[in-house]
């Protein structure tokens, strides 16, 4: 038997730890009956998390940061796909809302209506995390945990608020939500992850 006890503090090696989404892909909703008789739904999910379980950043275009409240979406790691994000450090939990029958609507609609779990994750490789807002070219979609962004500095003068634009060979910030690619100098909600050392800067 596996044993996925976290018993130390992964806040003492360094890093974040931030509520992200599970991607629990397809729920079934199923009959079960209490002792007393009394039937009760139970609610199984196609891929199950558990605290310890080791998980990376979706890219699924649906994880905006409209569509997730501003949480990372994380998944199940697969062979290929270079995305470790971090740690479930907590016990996955249901949100506020789970289905009352089977929900097999893609996960756009498990997002926006909110029957997902969700987990403390602790992120070793990135020192900070925060909200700002980025201006798209139009031709680049911003996809969390590939896109690595710039600060605007003529946007982010004098305002309370980060302003980020694309920017391939950027460093220090790392989208962690999705971001459509747009008309240019559309602007967007968006997550960023600080990945350490000095960031990079547009005019």
């Amino acid at each position: 038997m596996t044993d996925n006890t976290v018993d130390y503090a992964e806040s003492n090696l360094g890093g974040v730890r931030i509520t992200c989404i599970l991607d629990t892909g397809n729920i079934t909703v199923s009959e079960a009956f209490k002792p007393n008789g009394m039937k009760v739904d139970t609610v199984t999910p196609t891929n199950s998390f558990v605290k310890g379980e080791w998980v990376h950043l979706s890219n699924d275009t649906a994880a905006t940061y409209s569509a997730t409240g501003g949480l990372p979406l994380v998944e199940k790691p697969a062979a290929g796909e270079d995305r470790i994000f971090g740690r479930i450090v907590s016990t996955p939990m249901w949100s506020n809302t789970m289905p009352t029958s089977n929900h097999t609507d893609g996960l756009a609609d498990r997002l926006s209506n909110g029957y997902y779990m969700v987990a403390e994750v602790w992120v070793p490789f990135l020192t900070g995390i925060g909200e700002g807002v980025i201006i798209v070219d139009g031709s680049n979609a911003v996809a969390p945990g590939a896109t690595t962004l710039d600060i605007d500095a003529s946007e982010s003068a004098g305002e309370d608020v980060a302003y980020f634009k694309y920017d391939a060979s950027g460093s220090g910030f790392v989208a962690l939500t999705h971001t459509i690619a747009g008309s240019s100098g559309d602007k967007y909600s968006i997550l960023v992850g600080f990945t350490g050392g000095f960031g990079t800067v547009q005019a």
